[in-house]
């Protein structure tokens, strides 16, 4: 969702150009930005977006971070071609940053970093789709504040996708966030906030489509499994035919094509 990060920054979002949000991996180097937001056209006017989320203190942060866009920047963009450029380091909190080295003040007076804590913004912003979503991770909840908190962000975030196969991975994700949160609580205790009966998600031809998938794969494995049980259960009783008779384990393997360790499991049981 780019739109969040232009929310983010209190700026509108782009009407004029899209962005894809990719991982990018710096070749020759162990760096790896956690996110770059590019306009899909390679536009050489476009602005390209450097996102960093940091949830602990770390000195090498901005060194790093600006290493990365560095090399992004001769390795990615064309040979002498002028790019705008912005980064933003995403905190829990401002006890989680660190100081700014003196030498990359440049790029905070020209406007190019952005340090922001999610503990900061306004309530407004907080309650704001998907913005809520990252609220959720740093916000401190007691269990009883999960169901309200979480139906509120379903019911924003079904208002504003209404695609249910780009709902799905979201909700996944909430439910990833809160087990995180609340390790002791199930997973299915969670899944139930989200996929009520009623729910409009349970009406979707997106759900529909799952259901039959599931059912059918049910119903295949219950016919290989019916299989393997009358398999197994057919020479159960035929080496037992066969010890009595007296034939070896050994004459048995041979003769069926089983191992002797199989035998010997058939007969235990």
């Amino acid at each position: 969702m780019p739109s969040a990060v232009f929310t983010l920054l209190g700026r509108e979002v782009p009407v004029d150009t899209t962005y894809t949000f990719t991982s990018v991996e710096l070749k020759g180097h162990s760096f790896r930005i956690d996110g770059v937001l590019m306009p899909d056209n390679d536009a050489a006017h476009g602005t390209v977006y450097f996102v960093e989320a940091q949830f602990r203190r770390d000195k090498t942060l901005y060194p790093r971070l600006f290493a990365e866009i560095m090399l992004f920047l001769h390795q990615y963009r064309r040979r002498g071609e002028a790019t705008d450029w912005q980064a933003i380091a995403l905190f829990p909190h401002n006890k989680a940053d660190v100081d700014l080295p003196p030498q990359y003040n440049a790029f905070a007076a020209q406007g190019q970093l952005h340090r922001i804590y999610l503990n900061t913004l306004s309530e407004q912003e907080q309650a704001q789709f998907p913005l809520n979503i990252l609220h959720l991770i740093e916000a401190p909840l007691q269990r009883a504040d999960i169901k309200p908190r979480v139906e509120q962000i379903v019911e924003d975030m079904r208002g504003a996708i209404e695609d249910e196969t780009l709902q799905e991975p979201i909700l996944q994700m909430l439910v990833n966030i809160l087990i995180e949160k609340f390790p002791d609580i199930a997973r299915k205790e969670f899944e139930a906030m989200m996929y009520t009966p009623t729910s409009k998600f349970y009406q979707s031809q997106f759900y529909r489509d799952i259901r039959e998938d599931t059912l059918r794969e049910g119903i295949e494995k219950g016919i290989e499994k019916g299989i393997e049980k009358g398999i197994e259960k057919t020479l159960t009783t035929s080496i037992r035919r066969m010890t009595v008779k007296g034939y070896s384990f050994d004459a048995i393997a041979d003769l069926l094509g089983v191992s002797v360790d199989e035998i010997r499991r058939l007969i235990a049981k």
